[in-house]
């Protein structure tokens, strides 16, 4: 156990270090919100997402593989973090909102229904 706990710190050093050499990189800020995902690291990866979209850009193309990352997490883990989520995401650029739009739409008929979705858009609607 204290030995993975050491690769895991150390794992955790070397992409924080590479990250921080090589900011404009999306595969290495996705490899290091992925690790600390993946070890139920959340808060830590939330911190490691916005830092990440803010070097990034937020709505940038190059930050889309990141939004996918979280949402993952988000839906596998907690509804409501992943409708957040979402929903944060289909108002940034057009970079970032279109892929999502439609990846939202698949999720809501998936988790709630089609029917469910069309009395939400007609009760909104009136």
């Amino acid at each position: 156990m204290l030995k993975s706990q050491g690769k895991f710190k150390k794992l955790e050093g070397v992409l924080k270090m590479a990250t921080e050499n090589i900011p404009s990189s999306a595969e290495l800020w996705q490899q290091r919100l992925y690790h600390h995902l993946s070890s139920d690291s959340e808060s830590v990866g939330v911190a490691v997402f916005r830092d990440a979209t803010a070097r990034l850009g937020s709505g940038s193309e190059a930050a889309l593989p990141l939004w996918k990352t979280l949402l993952r997490y988000y839906q596998a883990n907690d509804v409501h973090k992943a409708e957040q989520m979402f929903q944060d995401g289909v108002v940034q650029g057009p970079a970032i909102s279109v892929p999502l739009k439609t990846l939202y739409i698949e999720w809501l008929v998936s988790t709630k229904g089609g029917l469910t979705i069309g009395l939400e858009c007609q009760t909104r609607d009136r």
